[in-house]
């Protein structure tokens, strides 16, 4: 018996554990993208140092600018509990193309 998931297929060890997708948007229409249709009234959780005074996800559909060197990880569920967190970017990316 196998016990390989199918591509795409999201395994959770717990009731406790939640898939988090996590996106680094470049501009505030990607990271509307990213936020797509999380409810307005969702918790947002911003690590401490990063300067954004967004409570819910209503009121970063309603910035104006995004910063590049942030990470917003969005939950799979949407259950009232759940929460996007905003964090700084951890490790480098690339910016130039792969030659």
């Amino acid at each position: 018996m196998s016990t390989e998931l199918p591509v795409g297929a999201v395994a959770k060890q717990s009731n406790e554990e939640e898939a988090i997708m996590r996106y680094k948007p470049k501009s505030i229409a990607a990271l509307h993208i990213a936020i797509g249709s999380l409810p307005d009234s969702m918790r947002v959780e911003i690590d401490q140092g990063i300067a954004l005074s967004a409570k819910t996800v209503g009121s970063l559909r309603k910035m104006s600018d995004w910063p590049d060197n942030l990470v917003i990880a969005t939950p799979e569920a949407r259950a009232p509990e759940s929460a996007v967190k905003i964090s700084k970017v951890s490790m480098a990316t690339r910016v130039s193309p792969k030659q």
